[in-house]
C-alpha cells in the first residue's frame, strides 16, 4: 500500500511577478504599468467567481433576490457587457498581486476596455499569454478535464461572445 501523502506539508511554489509597461498617451505619463501574478491552480476558479459576480450584477440580475441587472455606465451613457468581457476584466482583476493596495477592481479594467480599448487589447492579450505560458508548464492531464468546466478556458476569443444589451431603466 502507498504510503499516505501529507499535503500540509509541502511546500507551496512562490509565484512570479510580471510587470509591464503600456504606452498610452491619453494616461498621465503617457503609458500604464500594470503587475500581475503567474497564474496558479486557483487563478481560473477565483476568477470564475470574480466574473460570476459581474454576470450577475449586469447581464442576468438575481432572482432569488428580486433584482433585475444593473447598468453599466461609462462616462454617462449604458454601455453593453458581454459574459466573456466580464471573464477578462476577472482574470485580469484576480492576477494582480493580493498584497497590492492600488489593485484594480474589475469595474476600473471594465472602464478601460471601452475607454482605452487600445490598451485593452494589448492588457488583454499580455494577460492571455501569461495564462496561456502557465498552462503549458502543467503536467498534461487534459484528458481528465475534459468537459470538467462549465465555461470555455480563458486563453481564446470566441467567434461570437454573448452578449446582452442592458438599457436604462425608465
Amino acid at each position: 500500500m502507498a504510503e499516505r501523502v501529507n499535503f500540509h506539508s509541502l511546500a507551496v511554489e512562490p509565484r512570479q511577478r510580471h510587470t509591464r509597461t503600456f504606452p498610452e498617451p491619453r494616461l498621465p505619463g503617457g503609458e500604464f504599468t500594470l503587475t500581475l501574478m503567474e497564474p496558479d491552480a486557483l487563478t481560473d476558479y477565483a476568477a470564475a467567481e470574480v466574473s460570476g459576480e459581474l454576470v450577475k450584477r449586469y447581464l442576468t440580475g438575481d432572482d432569488a433576490l428580486g433584482m433585475a441587472p444593473a447598468p453599466f455606465m461609462v462616462g454617462g451613457e449604458v454601455k453593453q457587457l458581454s459574459a466573456r468581457l466580464c471573464d477578462h476584466a476577472a482574470l485580469v482583476h484576480v492576477m494582480q498581486p493580493e498584497d497590492w493596495a492600488d489593485r484594480y477592481h474589475p469595474e476600473e479594467i471594465l472602464q478601460m476596455a471601452f475607454k482605452l480599448p487600445g490598451l485593452w487589447r494589448e492588457v488583454r492579450g499580455w494577460v492571455l499569454d501569461l495564462n496561456r505560458s502557465a498552462e503549458a508548464d502543467l503536467p498534461n492531464d487534459s484528458a481528465g478535464r475534459e468537459g470538467s468546466s462549465s465555461s470555455p478556458p480563458l486563453t481564446a476569443e470566441p467567434s461570437t461572445p454573448p452578449s446582452l444589451t442592458i438599457s436604462a431603466a425608465a
